[in-house]
């Protein structure tokens, strides 16, 4: 009886598995930036020209891009490469760039909120 039953439920098992939905990739949406190699010496932020550009994945594999401004900082990158220093992001700057409206403002405000960064109680972060 087992045997009866073994070889078609065997092929049914292979043709939902073949025939199962092709795996997208969601992420071709977030665009990436190449790398680039810094020579040794010491590198000062420049604040009115640059910005942190972030990428948030949900728990349902959504992304969320946007940026986030610098107060200052500074690196240093030695002679082997290793890279080391101090810099200060403005946390109350966050910018929600991938969604316009009021969805947008939904996720800011979530993202500033206690129970996520908490802008109010710490503005700055340090890395």
């Amino acid at each position: 009886m087992i045997r009866r039953y073994f070889i078609p439920a065997s092929i049914i098992l292979l043709t939902l598995i073949g025939c199962g939905k092709k795996n997208e990739n969601k992420d071709s949406k977030v665009s990436t930036t190449s790398s680039i190699n810094l020579e040794q010496g010491s590198y000062k932020i420049i604040n009115n020209e640059s910005e942190l550009k972030w990428i948030g994945k949900e728990l349902s594999t959504k992304t969320h891009t946007g940026t986030l401004a610098f107060v200052n900082g500074e690196i240093d990158v030695n002679s082997n490469g290793a890279i080391h220093g101090k810099v200060q992001i403005d946390m109350t700057s966050i910018d929600v760039t991938d969604m316009q409206g009021k969805w947008g403002k939904k996720l800011e405000a979530h993202l500033k909120s206690p129970d996520f960064f908490g802008v109010e109680k710490y503005p700055n972060a340090f890395i």
